[in-house]
């Protein structure tokens, strides 16, 4: 009898569900828009550099009409973000080659390669960077080492800023990480209290990076955008809308975002 037992138990386990995704192209009163349907409670829309894309995100059984009609009811913000997006001053692709101009924290660096028989480090002075590499280096072991470096300053940075801020905001941030992400500037965690940072606000002015750090602080405090969560924005950084604006505008590399 135990072991019928068991059988039962391990046939009627519960499964994990699959995720369910739908998507579709729509037309939406002259503006074309990749429909995603998925397990969520609310409608986004996403305006993607570089042309404006549109992306919605929407409950798995939304009728396509609804979603029309959300999007006829938000088309004045998409066109102006569209027109800004297309403003957007765009630099070129990086080859990691001396003379090139590269970013610490919002100040231009002249890119000067030296090589090296040593192990590979980067020196930065007053206006230029030096990248000290092995002589085969390519242009990606290049880009690596520049990336440990502004990986390198970010941990530097963000603890500091974490510290200065929970207090603040009564929150505790567990943990923080750095990684390279397409779409997003950060993400946060709520269950685990961790968050995770772009490692190209490396490459951004200091005060964007902190109102991303706070951006995502905040969704410790409130999940996701709503009333609540801009109205603690506002709270904690009154000048939020200023440094995301200067994000938006600041030179923008190949790799493109959403926001």
């Amino acid at each position: 009898m135990a072991t019928m037992k068991f059988r039962l138990r391990e046939f009627f386990a519960p499964t994990r569900p699959k995720k369910i995704i739908k998507r579709q192209m729509m037309l939406i009163d002259g503006i074309y828009a990749v429909v995603v349907k998925k397990r969520m409670k609310n409608i986004i829309i996403r305006v993607k550099p570089p042309d404006g894309l549109i992306q919605i995100s929407a409950p798995l059984k939304m009728e396509d009409r609804v979603i029309e009609k959300f999007v006829e009811s938000r088309l004045d913000w998409i066109r102006k973000h569209q027109a800004r997006m297309k403003l957007m001053p765009r630099t070129a692709p990086k080859q990691f080659e001396s003379g090139e101009i590269h970013y610490l924290f919002g100040e231009k660096y002249q890119l000067k390669i030296f090589p090296s028989g040593v192990r590979s480090r980067v020196l930065l002075f007053e206006d230029t960077v030096e990248l000290h590499v092995p002589t085969n280096s390519g242009k990606e072991k290049r880009k690596q080492v520049l990336d440990k470096f502004y990986r390198m300053r970010l941990k530097d940075t963000i603890p500091q800023m974490i510290t200065k801020w929970e207090p603040v905001m009564n929150v505790e941030v567990k943990g923080f990480g750095i990684k390279s992400m397409k779409t997003r500037w950060g993400t946060c965690n709520i269950r685990t209290q961790h968050i995770w940072l772009n490692l190209d606000l490396a490459k951004k002015p200091i005060a964007c990076l902190e109102f991303i750090v706070v951006h995502e602080m905040v969704h410790l405090l409130e999940r996701n955008h709503t009333k609540r969560f801009y109205s603690l924005m506002d709270k904690f950084l009154p000048g939020w809308r200023t440094q995301k604006d200067i994000l938006e505008k600041f030179p923008a590399g190949h790799r493109e975002w959403e926001y």
